[in-house]
């Protein structure tokens, strides 16, 4: 099986609902993207690598310097680390339709000191034929 990892940085804030307490909090995410599939193309390429890093900055864009909460995608949801990396996947998923891969897993890290990640949280999806 073959993978490609993207990564992409980005701030947001998130009302975060803790024991029915909720206090915004701002994180400095790392987003980390890796697509698997069972086979390379006659040039030896999983797929084009710039498609993952277009999403990922896409969503960098969407999210980033924003209150997580305020939009549509986490509309109801509390924005923890799962959520957010759910979110995430499906996200990711959608434009990847149809390409040769059999999974895609989000990691998202809580990074507040750089270059080492805090904690993390992650989402696997399976993709079956063409469907996301």
């Amino acid at each position: 099986m073959f993978h490609v990892t993207s990564r992409v940085a980005f701030s947001a804030s998130i009302d975060l609902v803790v024991g029915g307490d909720t206090s915004r909090r701002t994180h400095h995410y790392l987003l980390e993207a890796r697509v698997e599939g069972p086979q390379v193309d006659d040039e030896g390429f999983l797929f084009d690598i710039t498609k993952l890093n277009t999403i990922l900055n896409e969503l960098k864009v969407r999210w980033g310097e924003h209150v997580l909460n305020d939009l549509a995608d986490f509309r109801g949801l509390n924005p923890t680390l799962e959520q957010v990396a759910r979110v995430a996947c499906h996200e990711i998923a959608q434009p990847l339709v149809g390409l040769p891969l059999t999974s895609i897993e989000v990691t998202l890290f809580e990074h507040e000191k750089e270059p080492a990640p805090g904690p993390s949280a992650g989402y696997l999806m399976r993709l079956h034929g063409d469907r996301a």
